[in-house]
């Protein structure tokens, strides 16, 4: 990693970067990811700044910065998506969360559970569709929109039960989609 020294030149900065990422997200000049050492673990880069993959508190330790997900069946997340209406979506393969921060995640950081039934099934099965975000799930394909009252989000299924299809269907690897 290189990093602009201020005075005219690039210099090499020692690598804090997350090895093996399994899904990663841009969000709020902060790059988020997960990877296959912790995968229900989220780390976060320091704001603009990709080479630093700590916080410091006021008297200058360091510590990790990172967040939890806390999947009731232990799954391991799968994709992220970042910069809905100001929110960072997290899926597991059978759980979706948002992560609301203004500022430092570390200290200002929510995280919201908006389904333990409906997650995606990788990290490129989600896109934006207008106001939405559309993703695919082991039973179908799902929306999530905002919800006009208090910024929250809410899911719904757009389609019929998926998962007979797959289970019986050897050409369609779910993984690969």
């Amino acid at each position: 990693v290189l990093r602009w020294n201020g005075v005219g030149r690039l210099e090499s900065v020692p690598s804090a970067m997350p090895q093996h990422v399994i899904a990663a997200s841009a969000h709020q000049g902060r790059v988020f990811c997960a990877t296959a050492e912790a995968p229900l673990t989220v780390r976060y880069s320091a704001a603009n700044d990709l080479g630093t993959w700590v916080d410091r508190d006021a008297d200058g330790n360091e510590f990790p910065s990172v967040f939890d997900i806390p999947d009731p069946k232990g799954r391991r997340i799968t994709a992220m998506r970042g910069d809905f209406y100001g929110l960072l979506i997290v899926w597991t393969e059978n759980s979706t969360w948002v992560f609301r921060t203004v500022g430092d995640p570390q200290n200002d950081g929510v995280l919201q559970m908006v389904s333990v039934n409906i997650g995606c099934i990788g990290p490129r099965a989600h896109d934006a569709i207008g106001r939405d975000v559309l993703f695919l799930g082991r039973d179908g394909l799902y929306s999530l929109s905002t919800v006009q009252e208090y910024g929250d989000v809410s899911s719904a299924s757009l389609t019929v039960n998926l998962r007979g299809l797959w289970q019986h269907d050897n050409q369609i690897d779910q993984r690969k989609v």
